[in-house]
């Protein structure tokens, strides 16, 4: 992609590293770990995640 000012740069490289950040299932906070069966949900702390398995219906969902 060509950009026409340099001003624009930083913003297309901003944008790139939030689209490649995970965040958690459950609060939103960028995430530190995955599911380790399905590896699909994203989670910040072990909290998220137990509150997300258990009554966040991640159990359900789960494909492994």
């Amino acid at each position: 992609m060509r950009v026409s000012s340099p001003y624009v740069l930083p913003f297309l490289r901003a944008e790139r590293r939030m689209q490649r950040a995970r965040l958690c299932d459950h609060c939103g906070a960028v995430a530190v770990s995955q599911c380790v069966r399905c590896k699909a949900a994203f989670y910040c702390r072990r909290k998220c995640q137990k509150f997300h398995w258990s009554r966040g219906g991640h159990k359900l969902k789960c494909a492994a």
